[in-house]
């Protein structure tokens, strides 16, 4: 099976690894190997890569890889790597109200609850003791202390996996506990 249209993968900004052994991304180091590993450049390049994959090939995305326990046979397919790859934060507005925050996927929770301290911010403390990625604590609306990852969002940023980009309300999923489902 072609996993990628080989004439555009000198587009790719990010890396490209065959038969990478998950153990050294897992917290717990174990697990065998991914067909495929892809530590996208920046958000732009994740797109592209998945607009120029196979819409058959089987796609897993590991952040922190905290919360995972990757079994020994591997991973089919092609696993996309975000921690330490698309970890921004930043402060998009502020004024006497409220801050807005930008973060993406990649960005460890802890470094957004300790920035969000640095700026002053109440509300995110709890993410400084959990451990992984903001994109996993959107996944499974982490949690500690009784405050949750979706109290704080506004809006989330999401790629299909065609690399096309939408904007969406929190008020267009449905949120529970350890479980986030869209509407």
């Amino acid at each position: 099976m072609k996993f990628l249209k080989i004439d555009r993968l000198s587009e790719l900004r990010g890396r490209l690894f065959s038969n990478e052994r998950l153990a050294s991304y897992a917290s717990w180091r174990v697990g065998g190997q991914a067909d495929r590993l892809y530590k996208p450049a920046d958000m732009d390049d994740l797109a592209l890569f998945l607009s120029i994959l196979s819409p058959k090939e089987p796609l897993t995305f590991l952040g922190a890889a905290t919360n995972v326990l990757v079994r020994d046979k591997g991973i089919r397919g092609t696993v996309v790597l975000l921690k330490n790859t698309l970890q921004g934060i930043q402060s998009l507005s502020e004024d006497d109200q409220s801050t807005i925050l930008r973060v993406e996927a990649g960005a460890l929770s802890s470094k957004l609850g300790y920035y969000a301290a640095e700026l002053g911010l109440c509300g995110l403390e709890f993410l400084s003791g959990i451990p992984g990625t903001i994109g996993g604590a959107l996944a499974m609306n982490a949690g500690a202390h009784g405050s949750y990852t979706w109290d704080a969002v506004i809006s989330v940023e999401t790629m299909n996996c065609f690399g096309e980009r939408n904007i969406r309300q929190s008020k267009d999923f449905e949120i529970g506990y350890r479980s986030v489902k869209s509407i």
